[in-house]
């Protein structure tokens, strides 16, 4: 191997590593530790499933009293009238849970009320499920951020990265343009092809999900644990010595 090519397969997984490690470690970090407000019909969904509370959240109302209903619905126990000033939520709640929640209601395509609803992600998914779901989210971030940078199964980690990813963008770029019925090319979101702040969101996760596959593909490099622990990787290609195998 040249020091060329030396250099290509242990510069460029280094990179890579430590631009995704440190993107889904602050992620992580964020999901846990931060508190955003929410109020109104959003407060209303997160308390239904246990997801409100912070340090300066307000006391949840108490459910009315009988028979509860299944913690795995999303109707309203509490509604949007009895949270008209802003609680607070742990960010992992407003970012996932809440996005689950609104993705599993059954969207009408513009236009066309006669179509079939949407729905972006399944019922049985959706309620309390939705709540846990956020919290394995935010210690997959944090796990990813940790064992990408440190380079440790490389590898397992990228490919869980590539699959929260690509959920990700159907979530929130994807599947909405999909489910308005007016998408371009039936599921780009039809918005000004040049609105910087629109699209640099988008842009960014397709920019991580190419990086997370390119590690899935590249392995972590020299300088990462899993060459200590697993071995360098056999050279294969011209040039490469001959394996010596087993005889028969």
């Amino acid at each position: 191997m040249s020091v060329r090519q030396a250099l290509a397969m242990t510069i460029s997984p280094l990179v890579i590593r430590l631009v995704l490690g440190a993107t889904f470690l602050w992620a992580g970090l964020g999901k846990l530790n931060a508190y955003d407000t929410v109020v109104g019909e959003d407060a209303a969904l997160l308390a239904n499933v246990g997801a409100l509370g912070g340090p300066k959240a307000a006391a949840a109302p108490d459910a009315p009293a009988g028979p509860q209903p299944d913690a795995t619905s999303t109707r309203l126990i509490n509604s949007a009238e009895d949270f008209k000033t802003p609680v607070s939520a742990r960010r992992l709640h407003t970012e996932v849970t809440l996005r689950l929640l609104r993705a599993s209601k059954p969207v009408a395509p513009m236009g066309d009320a006669s179509a079939t609803p949407r729905t972006l992600w399944p019922a049985w998914l959706s309620g309390s499920r939705a709540a846990q779901l956020a919290w394995i989210v935010a210690v997959t971030d944090l796990g990813a951020g940790i064992c990408i940078l440190l380079g440790l199964l490389t590898r397992l980690w990228s490919l869980a990265l590539v699959g929260h990813i690509a959920v990700g963008i159907w979530l929130m770029v994807i599947g909405p343009a999909w489910a308005s019925g007016e998408g371009v090319l039936g599921f780009l979101p039809r918005h000004d092809p040049w609105d910087l702040t629109y699209w640099m969101s988008p842009l960014w996760q397709l920019a991580l999900l190419s990086m997370a596959v390119a590690l899935a593909c590249l392995g972590p490099g020299a300088f990462s644990l899993d060459r200590p622990l697993l071995g360098a990787p056999t050279p294969t290609g011209p040039g490469a010595p001959p394996r010596v195998g087993r005889p028969l």
